[in-house]
């Protein structure tokens, strides 16, 4: 997970030669769980800490790139609609995603995750031109799961 989630810093230094003859922009996938109160899932330790590597990484790397006219930008969502958490279930139990997403749809004030279409205007509108003026940002698209308050009846599945 190491690897996967802090990989940009390696593509992002591979691709700086062409990112500064092309004066484009850069958009990272992170997430609110870099940001926001621990979740009550071991699995949440190490995946959280690599996503505030990221964030922080966007961060100070904005002002190497924007000398080369170079955006940097993270989305930071909060839980997702997806089958992620099947696909990482200890013992491949669907069961284990549902359980998963269902508490984190409990520590989110909109107490759903996001459909996945519910993002991409997001990140169209950060790699338009219109949004020149925004880099080193990371956008918190979490339905309010970052400013969210869990009570000890929210972790229980």
């Amino acid at each position: 997970m190491l690897s996967l989630n802090v990989k940009p810093f390696r593509l992002i230094e591979l691709a700086l030669p062409h990112l500064k003859k092309s004066k484009g922009n850069i958009i990272n996938v992170s997430s609110v769980c870099g940001m926001c109160n621990p979740i009550a899932f071991e699995e949440f330790i190490v995946y959280g800490m690599t996503k505030s590597a990221l964030d922080r990484m966007t961060k100070n790397y904005c002002v190497k790139l924007a000398e080369f006219g170079v955006r940097i930008n993270n989305i930071n969502p909060g839980p997702v609609e997806t089958n992620i958490h099947d696909r990482n279930a200890p013992d491949n139990s669907p069961a284990y995603g549902d359980k998963v997403q269902k508490l984190l749809n409990r520590c989110c004030p909109l107490r759903r995750g996001a459909a996945p279409e519910e993002l991409d205007d997001v990140f169209l509108l950060l790699a338009e031109e219109k949004s020149s003026y925004i880099t080193g940002a990371c956008w918190e698209i979490d339905g309010g799961m970052v400013n969210f308050a869990p009570s000890p009846n929210d972790y229980q599945v």
